[in-house]
């Protein structure tokens, strides 16, 4: 038997600490050579799973070529996306200043001349 050793007050009031502690001793000592085993045996499972459970060189390839297409698509989405919504901005920008100058009631001359950029008076026919 072990000398009675003193606890603390909370601690000697919680139920079941000293036989936790012994029974954490005895198995312990009982169970060193299965624990290793037990690991043993449980690596050895493992790598034998990942061995013939995944897949093999030509379907890791195919997947990465899905993988890598279905990244191409996003991004020539997203890029697409990006260009009609700057087309749509510039088109209602284009929109809105033929609008402003055809109601200040210009010549329809001045309207050619603003969306052409050039500055020379209006063709005789």
């Amino acid at each position: 038997m072990c000398p009675k050793q003193s606890w603390p007050r909370e601690v000697v009031e919680s139920e079941g600490f000293h036989m936790r502690d012994v029974e954490r001793r005895r198995s312990a000592v009982h169970t060193v050579s299965a624990s290793f085993l037990g690991r043993l045996t449980r690596e050895i499972s493992y790598r034998w799973r990942i061995l013939w459970g995944g897949p093999n060189a030509e379907r890791t390839r195919e997947i990465d070529r899905e993988n890598r297409f279905a990244e191409r698509q996003r991004l020539a989405e997203e890029y697409a996306r990006g260009y009609l919504e700057g087309w749509h901005e510039c088109y209602a920008a284009c929109l809105e200043a033929v609008e402003e100058s055809v109601s200040q009631n210009c010549d329809i001359w001045g309207v050619g001349d603003l969306l052409s950029g050039t500055n020379a008076p209006p063709k005789m026919n």
